[in-house]
C-alpha cells in the first residue's frame, strides 16, 4: 500500500481541523468531527435523513442540544446531549420507534420530520442526492500554496 503524500497528509490533517472546528461550533464531540473528515474522505453515506429537520426545528424553538435531550428524556428516551449531536449531524441510525419521541417532543407528525420529496422524482436519485456526503470545501487561507508546504514545528 502506497503511502499518502505530505500534501494527501495535510490535506487531512486541515479538513479533520475544519471539522473540529465546525463541530466545535454546533456542540459535536471531536470524535464526530474525525469520522465526518473520514466520512467526507470516503465517500461515506449518511445515516438518517431527519438530523437537519430535528437541528432546524431545535433552533426555531429556540432550543440548545441539551435542553432538547432533557425534553427527549423526559419523554422516556434515554439520551445525552453528544447523542443527539450525532444525530443532528446524521452520523447515526434513528429508528422509526426513536423518531417517535421528536414526534412527541415537537408535537408534529412523522411526515414533518422528513425532507419534502418530489413525486416525479426516482427514489434512487432522491436517496443519492440527500444521502452522499459530500467534501466539504477548504476556506481560501486555509489552503496549502502550491509549491510551497509549511514546515511542522
Amino acid at each position: 500500500m502506497a503511502r499518502p503524500s505530505k500534501a494527501d497528509e495535510e490535506e487531512t490533517e486541515t479538513t479533520t481541523a475544519l471539522c473540529v472546528s465546525f463541530c466545535a461550533q454546533t456542540g459535536a464531540h471531536a470524535e464526530t468531527a474525525a469520522d465526518t473528515a473520514h466520512a467526507a474522505r470516503s465517500g461515506m453515506l449518511y445515516k438518517n435523513l431527519i438530523g437537519t429537520e430535528i437541528r432546524k426545528r431545535r433552533d426555531r424553538l429556540g432550543w440548545s442540544q441539551s435542553d432538547l435531550a432533557v425534553r427527549l428524556q423526559l419523554a422516556g428516551w434515554d439520551i445525552d446531549r453528544s447523542q443527539l449531536s450525532k444525530i443532528e449531524c446524521r452520523l447515526v441510525h434513528v429508528s422509526d420507534f426513536q423518531q417517535l419521541y421528536f414526534v412527541r417532543v415537537f408535537k408534529v407528525s412523522f411526515n414533518d420530520l422528513l425532507p419534502s420529496v418530489d413525486p416525479l422524482e426516482k427514489v434512487n436519485d432522491f436517496l443519492d442526492r440527500t444521502m452522499e456526503r459530500k467534501r466539504a470545501p477548504i476556506p481560501r487561507g486555509k489552503r496549502a500554496k502550491k509549491g510551497k508546504l509549511e514546515k511542522k514545528k
